[in-house]
């Protein structure tokens, strides 16, 4: 089962920084391109794009991942360990710890009022 305090920490770093405003917060409407990579040989296993509101707990990493960030920026997000119950060779993957998202923040569209979120 998977516990609120799994994505206590996520590990990430900012490959581009983005240098337009907004800044991703809680309550955000944002519009992603993600892979999913090994980190170690940088094989790609899945492409894709998203909009989702932060705080939505659609994806709970990449939502939690992405706070903070501006458009045009690149960050690469940690897939943690303890985060997949499977036995595919995906999830085999993130238990060895080698996955990874690069998130690219294409458009960003803040909350007029504060919104608070627990991820």
């Amino acid at each position: 089962t998977r516990r609120s305090s799994d994505l206590d920490v996520i590990n990430f770093k900012d490959l581009v920084v983005g240098q337009n405003n907004p800044e991703v917060a809680c309550g955000s409407e944002v519009y992603l391109q993600y892979t999913i990579q090994d980190k170690i040989t940088n094989s790609l296993f899945s492409q894709s794009t998203i909009n989702l509101k932060v705080g939505s707990k659609i994806n709970k990493i990449i939502e939690k991942g992405v706070i903070g960030m501006k458009v045009g920026g690149v960050r690469s997000i940690e897939i943690p360990a303890n985060f997949v119950s499977g036995e595919n060779n995906l999830d085999q993957a993130i238990k060895n710890g080698q996955l990874i998202y690069k998130v690219s923040l294409v458009s960003v569209i803040n909350s007029k009022t504060p919104v608070s979120c627990e991820l």
